[in-house]
């Protein structure tokens, strides 16, 4: 059973399920998420070795950063078409970034295990973001 569905009464339930979440916001993110899955999918078909383990690995970090990287109003908006972001670009440069930082930080790290690691992945997530800021 999954740890989200442990106590309903706390988090990481009351996160993602409370009085802010909406019906339209949570399906929006999970089109958002289909989208990323596609695209991730598609780089991982074109990556070998570790840039591709890092993708198959890492697809909710990459997630993640994808959702930073859009605007919330994409998701609270029903008139914005999930269609005309560009999900694929946002993936791309994401993933591009995660494997640089990674190779960068934990160039040793297996990434299945390096990824289940928060404290790392917090890290990464900080080298991520210094690395798009200065470039």
């Amino acid at each position: 059973m999954s740890r989200l569905y442990e106590d309903i009464k706390a988090a990481p339930y009351t996160v993602l399920f409370n009085s802010s979440t909406s019906a339209l916001r949570m399906w929006r993110a999970v089109q958002v998420m289909r989208k990323v899955d596609s695209s991730l999918k598609s780089a991982q078909a074109n990556l070998e070795g570790r840039m591709r383990l890092i993708a198959i690995h890492r697809n909710r970090f990459i997630l993640h950063l994808v959702f930073k990287d859009i605007s919330e109003g994409v998701l609270l908006n029903s008139g914005t078409d999930i269609d005309s972001l560009d999900i694929h670009f946002h993936v791309g440069q994401a993933l591009a970034s995660t494997i640089f930082c990674a190779n960068e930080l934990f160039p040793t790290a297996y990434p299945s295990n390096l990824f289940k690691n928060a404290t790392k992945c917090r890290a990464l997530e900080q080298a991520i973001h210094n690395h798009v800021d200065n470039h």
